[in-house]
């Protein structure tokens, strides 16, 4: 639980920039608080500015002082923070903040150094760089590891979702707990392994086919609400398991893994050439004339298909990343950045 778990806050974003109301709403969803753009379900509105009709602009402040909502300057989030106490708000009230001496500018800087004082170690600050590795599709896809035959499907037991360890609670935009109730949903954490992935390989499947074959845009929404149906009552989905036997899937999944061809191409091979496997494809690129640039392409593309299968070893990320911090630092000093992708 967060100092500030119990409470939903609202930020007025008048007489603040993008990056102060960024900066409010990053302490606040930090430290617990729940954030949101609608007054209406706050408990505590943070705003500053000082002047009530001005106010009035954004609020009827009558009707939400009588609902006991708190109208407060961002001092008091800041202030309770570094205190690590929720404050009598009444020290805080927007509205007497002129009187009380309390500053716009000041209230936003100490947010900011409580930020920064809380900003967990950078890559360029240390010796390694942390940060969790992020699994393949292939890990658990079968479509993406192409072992496209019946068995591939055999029904199984939900996964079970690894604990976290240490280092993939953490990204260079703080630490984040189970309980992470950050406002986008691309912030807080997802087990690597989801409660679902056994009906997801399914339906890959039966969507990886509908690309190749050219209907990524048909009435997939509807087959999968028959499939799921299905899957909940079988345990797995007939369409996906025939899909997965069929030659035709094989040998397309297998033309569209290799390097600049895709499901079209592959299905011009499949369909009008009668080229069904990758011995036939190597045999078709030899026969093309050497000064073809096709032909050239092809064959370097089937030559190097297990190299580009393979994924970039961690440790050339990192040298790369070291590289980029290096000169990104030299033009944006203290910029924060993580690495991501498979």
């Amino acid at each position: 639980m967060g100092l500030l778990s119990p409470y939903t806050i609202s930020i007025v974003q008048s007489k603040l920039t993008p990056d102060e109301v960024a900066d409010l709403d990053a302490l606040a969803e930090r430290h617990g608080a729940t954030t949101s753009s609608d007054i209406d379900k706050a408990d505590i509105i943070i705003t500053a500015i000082g002047a009530s009709k001005r106010l009035q602009r954004h609020l009827n402040v009558d009707e939400a002082i009588s609902r006991g909502k708190q109208i407060v300057t961002p001092q008091w989030l800041s202030d309770s923070v570094t205190k690590k106490t929720v404050l009598p708000f009444e020290q805080y009230y927007a509205l007497k903040a002129r009187t009380h001496g309390q500053g716009d500018g000041s209230s936003i800087e100490s947010i900011r150094q409580s930020l920064e004082k809380e900003r967990p170690q950078t890559p360029s600050e240390g010796s390694q760089f942390e940060g969790p590795s992020t699994p393949s599709i292939a890990d658990h896809d079968p479509v993406a590891n192409r072992q496209l035959t019946p068995t591939a499907f055999k029904p199984q037991s939900q996964p079970q979702t690894p604990p976290l360890s240490n280092s993939q609670k953490s990204t260079s935009f703080g630490v984040r707990t189970k309980s992470d109730n950050s406002r986008f949903a691309c912030q807080r954490l997802s087990p690597l392994v989801c409660p679902n992935q056994a009906l997801l390989q399914e339906l890959g499947v039966i969507k990886w086919s509908r690309h190749l074959e050219g209907n990524s845009r048909s009435a997939l929404s509807y087959s999968r609400a028959i499939s799921i149906d299905e899957y909940l009552n079988t345990g797995s989905i007939a369409e996906a398991r025939g899909i997965a036997a069929d030659p035709r899937f094989q040998a397309l999944s297998q033309f569209s893994s290799i390097y600049t061809i895709g499901p079209t191409t592959a299905r011009y091979y499949y369909d009008d050439l009668g080229i069904t496997t990758l011995e036939d494809l190597e045999a078709y690129a030899e026969s093309l004339p050497d000064d073809q640039p096709a032909a050239i392409n092809l064959r370097a593309a089937l030559g190097y298909r297990e190299d580009f299968a393979k994924g970039i070893p961690r440790a050339e990320v990192e040298e790369i990343a070291r590289v980029v911090d290096e000169h990104l630092q030299a033009i944006a000093p203290g910029a924060q950045w993580t690495i991501c992708g498979g």
